[in-house]
């Protein structure tokens, strides 16, 4: 008889010993409650970020070093704390990409205007 031996139960006894023959934490995972799964919920929405993600790399086509920065851009556009920042960020991008088109055009245009003077 050890200092413990009569606290310690090997598991099958414990087992046994309930009423159910099961453990506290068995009788858990049986319960039938009413309502969605959380974890399959969880899961879902876990699904959706990702895919937006996704999404989102695919449309902007970053350069290698940049995809960290275009995850968290689209992480941050569905998070309700940073999404108006995120937007903000997103429309400055689109609009030096659209005056960067516009000058490349404008430029275009100088080039064949000058031809049609010759």
């Amino acid at each position: 008889s050890s200092l413990f031996g009569s606290r310690i139960q090997h598991p099958a006894s414990a087992m046994a010993a309930s009423p159910s023959g099961r453990t506290q934490k068995g009788r858990r995972g049986l319960d039938n409650s009413v309502g969605p799964d959380p974890s399959a919920k969880a899961e879902e929405r876990l699904i959706e970020t990702f895919d937006y993600c996704v999404k989102r790399v695919l449309e902007e086509l970053p350069r290698e070093g940049e995809v960290p920065q275009a995850v968290l851009q689209a992480l941050c556009e569905q998070h309700p704390r940073f999404k108006d920042q995120a937007d903000l960020r997103r429309m400055k991008a689109e609009e030096q990409r659209l005056k960067a088109q516009l000058k490349k055009l404008e430029e275009m245009k100088g080039v064949r205007g000058s031809m049609r003077a010759r």
